[in-house]
């Protein structure tokens, strides 16, 4: 199955000194920031862990997962985190947390399972925190990560933990310039012109989307069309355009989806096309008809008589002053 892979990458950089403890920082890079939606892929990658492997935890409402990440001889590493592992988030905050060793290469901090099924948490193998069931693993979960750096801090433990926070939410797509959002209703469009659709998403620019147009009356597709996800500034987006003429004069469904996708993605909305208005024509004027004398072949000589009686009177007038 294709599962349209969106790939965030969440940058680690882990600059640490061999005698000292290591100062690091956690940075994820995603198509939303600090956004990941559900059903999809994750790659991990992360530089300078010199003092040997490093864990990565992953912690978020009812979910609580502990991988060792052995680097490369320059202290690269990679973790694949697929979109089957994704669907299982639950919507909320999650930690992303690397833990360092420390100068003395030994990753002291770890978790088990109970026989009853609570988490425990294990500086050296001694016992520092019980939280309880996965149940217990709320929406926030800062209060658990404030129970490792406490453990940071006591003297005997040199490893570092190095938080950061993100969202997970379901995959969504919107339409823009919605003008009855309730009843998802575009803006008219007259027919002739372009019909200009858009919007965004929380998915990432690799994924596809596919779109159809139906005819509301009929059920007829007139349009369909598979849209790439582009590159956003707070959201990624999606566009179509159906250039002039556009389409007949009705009312039409638009449908949006992510095709063979783990988690569903969709989006619906409507607009109507209104006829174009009766081109407005001009009368041609009728100079004849205005003016009965324009097509006279004696109208230059009248004209001429005219301004001869004129410039007489003139004449006339200034002799008898």
């Amino acid at each position: 199955m294709d599962t349209r892979k969106r790939i965030a990458i969440i940058v680690i950089c882990l600059f640490v000194l061999a005698v000292f403890p290591c100062s690091a920082s956690v940075t994820l890079s995603s198509s939303t920031p600090q956004i990941i939606a559900k059903g999809n892929d994750l790659t991990l990658t992360g530089i300078g862990a010199i003092n040997g492997s490093v864990a990565l935890w992953i912690i978020g409402k009812n979910y609580i997962d502990r991988k060792v990440l052995i680097p490369d001889e320059k202290g690269n590493f990679t973790h694949y985190i697929n979109s089957v592992d994704t669907r299982q988030f639950t919507s909320g905050q999650y930690a992303f947390m690397i833990q360092d060793p420390g100068p003395n290469r030994r990753l002291d901090v770890e978790y088990r399972i109970a026989d009853n099924g609570d988490i425990i948490l294990q500086n050296q193998g001694k016992t520092f925190a019980d939280i309880g069931g996965r149940e217990n693993l709320k929406v926030s979960v800062v209060p658990l990560i404030s129970a490792f750096s406490s453990t940071a801090a006591n003297p005997v433990a040199d490893d570092i933990f190095i938080p950061d926070y993100f969202f997970v939410e379901d995959p969504s797509v919107w339409f823009d310039h919605l003008i009855e959002p309730i009843e998802s209703r575009l803006p008219d469009v007259i027919a002739g012109n372009a019909i200009m659709l858009d919007g965004p998403t929380n998915l990432d620019r690799h994924d596809t989307l596919h779109a159809e147009i139906h005819e509301r009356s009929s059920g007829t597709l007139v349009a369909s069309s598979n849209l790439p996800v582009e590159s956003g500034e707070a959201l990624n987006r999606w566009s179509w355009t159906i250039e002039s003429p556009g389409l007949s004069p009705g009312t039409y469904d638009v449908n949006l989806w992510r095709p063979n996708a783990f988690v569903n993605c969709t989006a619906s909305a409507f607009f109507t096309v209104l006829p174009s208005a009766p081109a407005t024509t001009v009368p041609e004027s009728n100079t004849t008809a205005a003016f009965p004398l324009a097509n006279d072949p004696m109208l230059p000589f009248i004209i001429l008589f005219g301004l001869a009686l004129v410039i007489a009177s003139i004449l006339f007038a200034s002799r008898n002053r």
